[in-house]
């Protein structure tokens, strides 16, 4: 039995990817769209935080990350990035940690000998 809806398969859709392609090969390229900036393009704090909360609370390796990001998110971002997001996450959370030794335990003594 025929489908009786016909499912239109013409999929249209504009991306900078597309016209930096036309670009080398010398032909014309579009114009940047209205309020789209120039600079460095990263992924948002949230998906990089997901990541990490992903591979330290989950202990999801890196490939597997990636492939949850890319069906949640539809982003796919390398699996060198996903891994490197841990020694940044290190790298920020060492001085939080050290300010944590640091302070007084209220109420208690940090002398090993009285704790005995």
């Amino acid at each position: 039995m025929a489908c009786p809806v016909k499912i239109d398969t013409d999929i249209s859709y504009f991306s900078l990817a597309d016209s930096r392609r036309r670009f080398f090969l010398d032909t014309d390229t579009a114009g940047r769209p209205e309020g789209a900036r120039s600079g460095p393009v990263g992924y948002g704090p949230n998906l990089q935080a997901l990541a990490v909360y992903l591979m330290v609370a989950h202990f999801l390796p890196a490939h597997r990350v990636v492939a949850l990001l890319e069906s949640l998110t539809g982003t796919g971002p390398s699996v060198g990035f996903v891994h490197s997001m841990l020694a940044r996450t290190a790298g920020l959370l060492g001085a939080v940690h050290d300010r944590i030794l640091d302070r007084p335990i209220p109420g208690g003594s940090s002398d090993p000998a009285r704790l005995l």
